[in-house]
């Protein structure tokens, strides 16, 4: 763990806490923003949650310890390495939502980002049946999330008027 600098020990995330998991693809942006304009909430595939092959953790930022969203998302452009990729937003749920799932969340700030934590997952790395638990825990975070959209590109998305409700359209 990287510790920023003058943080001895990082600040211990409270049951309530807001967790955001970044969200880069234009695609699922658009889909889960889409859904948000429909007035439903958005569909988000477990696959967002699922850590990388040999991990046991995904990255979140801390919400709710930012000064405002926008220096998140400047943290976020900043530390990227998604060549011409726009920040889309953030999957969102609470320390507790990740607890319900099974998981735990744990403050691993770094020197570029104070605000970094992981969710980990309680599954053995060379575990027979791995692959379920963590589709089983990922699928539980991802139902439990929250899309919070940003950036400009919002009003490039458009809604089928027939999807509204009678009583809007």
């Amino acid at each position: 763990m990287d510790v920023a600098a003058g943080q001895d020990q990082p600040e211990p995330i409270a049951d309530g806490e807001r967790l955001g998991r970044h969200e880069w693809s234009e695609t699922s942006a658009k889909k889960a923003y889409r859904q948000l304009k429909l007035g439903k909430k958005a569909n988000i595939r477990a696959n967002k949650f699922e850590p990388r092959t040999g991990h046991n953790d995904v990255s979140v930022d801390r919400m709710d310890l930012a000064a405002d969203e926008d220096e998140l998302a400047k943290l976020a452009e900043e530390n990227t390495t998604r060549e011409g990729k726009l920040f889309r937003g953030w999957y969102t749920l609470t320390a507790h939502d990740v607890a319900e799932a099974g998981c735990r969340a744990r403050p691993t700030p770094l020197s570029e980002n104070p605000y970094h934590a992981d969710i980990v997952f309680p599954v053995a790395l060379n575990a027979d049946n791995r692959q379920n638990e963590i589709r089983k825990r990922a699928i539980e975070l991802a139902y439990r999330a929250l899309y919070v959209p940003w950036g400009d590109w919002q009003d490039e998305v458009t809604i089928d008027k027939s999807e509204l409700p009678s009583t809007v359209a």
